[in-house]
């Protein structure tokens, strides 16, 4: 039981050292010196979301495959709430691409923007240091104007829709899908906490890195927001 635990730990390590890396700025300027200006423009973030998709199909793959054992099961009257929770979660996920611009988020944008040879935009536009705050795929902020070194917008911080019940929609919607499992095996419970841990350091590293840029006002959003609290973010936005 333990060897298998630690089997599936170093199997989720894997995915979030490989899914970091391609999404820190660090990563962005390796695969531009190895892949090219223009390639990162056009195909990085589409290549990078059929990696992470195929990355994660790798990973139910191996659990579904490996011996695991029932730790806990949730009492049967319980079981259709979780669902309801986990169903739920995914909707609140999908619903912060309506105030998204979710072609560019998936990389369509970008590789409509492609063509033979060239890219339409001017491969210098952006910031000179290629930070467009996507050190873990922010998702609270909206794309538009000038480019990131992997063709990106610049972002315009998002207040409306789930952004103004709390900052990190998207990774609640992954908590809430993962955690709320009314059947609890050893394996799953090891990808539980590893997911939950790893959404909630996003969270905290890019929110550290936007408090540092005045033109946000972040800390302001922080003030009006939670970060994670649903339950507080729906009391806020009905008193407003």
């Amino acid at each position: 039981m333990i060897v298998q635990v630690f089997s599936v730990m170093a199997v989720c390590a894997c995915f979030v050292t490989i899914h970091s890396f391609m999404v820190s700025n660090r990563g962005k300027m390796f695969f531009q010196r190895v892949l090219g200006e223009t390639f990162m423009k056009c195909w990085y973030r589409v290549m990078f979301v059929i990696l992470s998709a195929i990355m994660m199909s790798g990973v139910y793959l191996f659990l579904a495959t490996i011996h695991d054992d029932v730790l806990f099961v949730f009492p049967s009257w319980m079981k259709w709430p979780m669902h309801i929770v986990q169903v739920g979660g995914m909707f609140f996920g999908m619903a912060s691409l309506l105030v998204l611009n979710a072609p560019e988020f998936f990389g369509l944008s970008q590789a409509k923007r492609y063509k033979p040879g060239k890219f339409d935009v001017n491969l210098n536009a952006g910031n000179p240091d290629g930070f467009a705050m996507n050190l873990v795929t922010n998702l609270s902020f909206h794309l538009s104007g000038s480019l990131s070194i992997d063709g990106l917008s610049p972002f315009e911080l998002v207040t409306t829709g789930v952004y103004s019940i709390v900052r990190h929609p998207i990774y609640l919607a992954g908590i809430l899908m993962i955690t709320f499992q009314p059947v609890v095996t050893y394996n799953w419970l090891t990808v539980t906490v590893m997911s939950d841990l790893y959404f909630i350091a996003a969270a905290i590293k890019e929110e550290r890195a936007l408090q540092k840029l005045p033109e946000v006002e972040y800390c302001k959003y922080m003030d009006r927001v939670p970060m994670f609290n649903l339950l507080a973010g729906i009391y806020r936005r009905c008193k407003m």
